[in-house]
């Protein structure tokens, strides 16, 4: 038989995992066997008590939930459906229904509820359904076992479609989510038994909203009324508030308002000494322990009459110390959802290779411990999302034309990829930088691309401290301009001294620090160019390269600056926008050696195709 031990050169020991697929799923290749291996999270983090999703965590999962459809009283009012996952291993519309009501003949969840189309795919109506279908979950399987999280009462049931016609389920971040009301709905599941005398680790991610009781309770407890003993009642995230796993916003500004009003994935770890609580891998609180009750019930959005508003996609238990997978479990969730940006230290890419950047913003990815690019708004409905890398570590662009369909998109966010969590964004619709026209992602030299214009930049949040020396770089297309605009406007201190600007015969220009305070570059035809500019305090010079070449250097830089700030496509006043586009921009607080210029360069014109 032929040698067939690589596929496009890529080894078959690389391809374990296919998009999520396990090997099991593709076992035989033109005859060739491979052998299963773990790709869910529950088969690669074993032992959990419970497990809710609206993805597959488990080989073994069949089904995820089990939902009824509202219509009202009319042809097909509650008729019921158990929901699987699609091709991608979480719910869709395109979802597979099983062990139906009888007289259903629809086959999957979108034909189920007769939402029209979606998303360029029209799902037929073989129940004769006279309107869309509302849809609301009554069963959350549990993929980890038989503790199933039910709820019967019909008004008490969180929803997962709103029954609007041509519309997709409710979502958070881009993925499906179950919608709890806030005044009624809650699920709870019973049989844990009195297995949990020691550990627990309990894992979820939700959305608060910000509407309605904006903490989100997600808790196990035993029986009324609960005693300071009780399970979980010792340790809140306010611990003097006698609550159970309590998200406190409004005590811990947890979004920097009085609610949550973003996604949040939390962890709580109760041991022997005590007790943890992380939100998105950060700890936030802990408390000293005693021994936890035997518990047996686990409630989801209600709390002694206490209802939760919130979108809610997963929540795993396990009785046993996890502590040590803590970060393991995060990552593989967080990687699904795209909820935080990790500050791990990079192993490779472009920042692994220059170290210590401050801040790095790109559409491709500069560090492997990266997930999330940039958020994205679709103008339709004003609905965001975080948009993460394909498998290439290239901007997602499938995502972002799948989220955006025909509808415009404006980014809102563009995530840093350095340690430091400088995220550079704007809140004011005008003001953002368009990614996707209604057809396709905006791209320069075949690359996506931010498309600048007037009144349009990102800023980051506050000022960064800087001890002297400082390497600016941004890859941007400035085509367009007709007078002298910023890509990159940086405040070093007061702008009011060091004018030293360095202009060569293209007129870009880059500044030292003066009037305008920033990395300019003014009229110039052609595509995405590549500005470096080193200010190197320490030597009193700032060296000036543009496209791979260095223009001169220029000395007078007489006065160390102790702090930054900077806007990405204007100045830091956010006006002398650049027209065109930009696509990366990279930070550091040190003055690159040439050596390293010459080859942070290299990296960056060879991927951008810039000459």
């Amino acid at each position: 038989m032929a040698d067939i031990s690589k596929i496009n050169a890529v080894a078959l020991a690389n391809i374990a995992k296919l998009d999520a697929v396990l090997a099991a799923n593709i076992a035989k290749v033109n005859g060739l066997v491979f052998t299963a291996g773990a790709a869910f999270l529950l088969d690669t983090y074993t032992g959990a008590a419970a497990g809710y999703s609206v993805r597959r965590l488990a080989t073994s999962a069949t089904v995820l939930l089990r939902v009824r459809r509202d219509t009202a009283g009319g042809t097909g009012d509650d008729d019921e459906a158990d929901v699987a996952y699609d091709s991608n291993n979480i719910v869709s519309l395109d979802s597979a229904i099983s062990n139906a009501s009888v007289g259903v003949t629809a086959t999957t969840l979108g034909q189920f509820l007769n939402v029209g189309t979606v998303g360029g795919t029209t799902y037929t109506n073989p129940d004769s359904l006279t309107v869309t279908a509302s849809c609301y979950v009554d069963t959350w399987y549990d993929q980890a076992g038989s503790n199933d999280a039910t709820q019967a009462t019909e008004t008490s049931q969180p929803q997962i479609h709103d029954g609007t016609v041509n519309t997709d389920l409710i979502t958070e971040n881009g993925k499906p989510a179950v919608q709890f009301d806030g005044s009624a709905s809650w699920m709870q599941s019973s049989g844990f038994g009195t297995g949990i005398t020691r550990y627990v680790t309990h894992v979820a991610n939700v959305n608060g909203d910000g509407t309605g009781y904006e903490n989100v309770w997600i808790f196990l407890t035993n029986t009324s009324p609960w005693t300071t003993g009780d399970f979980m009642q010792y340790y809140s995230i306010t611990p003097a508030s006698g609550s159970i796993l309590n998200f406190n916003p409004a005590a811990r500004d947890l979004s920097g308002s009085s609610a949550i009003d973003q996604q949040r994935l939390g962890t709580f770890v109760s041991l022997a000494a005590g007790t943890e609580f992380f939100i998105d891998g950060t700890s936030e609180d802990s408390a000293t322990a005693t021994a936890p009750e035997l518990e047996d019930r686990l409630s989801i959005g209600q709390f002694q009459g206490n209802f939760a508003y919130m979108k809610f996609q997963e929540m795993v238990v396990w009785n046993s110390d996890e502590s040590s997978n803590r970060t393991g479990i995060e990552t593989n969730i967080n990687s699904e959802y795209l909820i935080y940006q990790p500050t791990d230290a990079p192993t490779s890419g472009l920042l692994a290779t220059y170290t210590g950047a401050a801040a790095a913003y790109s559409v491709r990815q500069l560090s492997d411990k990266a997930v999330i690019a940039m958020r994205i708004r679709r103008d339709s409905d004003d609905e965001e999302t975080n948009i993460g890398w394909d498998t290439n570590g290239d901007l997602d662009t499938t995502a972002i034309s799948d989220f955006c369909g025909t509808a415009n998109g404006y980014v809102t966010r563009w995530w840093d990829q350095s340690t430091n969590g400088v995220h550079a964004d704007q809140a004011t619709d005008a003001s953002q930088p368009q990614i996707y026209n209604g057809t396709a992602v905006i791209t320069e030299h075949g690359k996506p691309a931010l498309q600048g214009g007037s009144g349009v930049y990102l800023t980051q949040p506050s000022a960064v401290s800087v001890s002297d020396d400082l390497t600016l770089l941004a890859v941007a297309d400035t085509s367009n301009l007709t007078t002298t605009q910023l890509i990159l406007g940086v405040d070093t201190d007061t702008c009011a001294t060091d004018t030293q600007i360095f202009t060569d015969t293209n007129g870009s220009r880059i500044n030292g620090r003066s009037a305008t305070c920033g990395f300019i570059h003014s009229t110039k035809s052609g595509n995405s160019s590549l500005f470096l500019g080193v200010l190197d305090y320490t030597n009193d010079e700032l060296v000036a390269r543009y496209d791979g070449s260095a223009q001169s250097a220029v000395a007078g830089l007489t006065e160390t600056p102790t702090s930054i700030d900077w806007n990405i496509g204007a100045n830091t006043s956010g006006t002398s926008n650049n027209l065109g586009t930009y696509q990366e921009v990279i930070i550091w607080l040190t003055a690159q050696s040439p050596t390293n210029a010459a080859g942070i360069e290299t990296d960056i014109m060879t991927y951008f195709s810039i000459t």
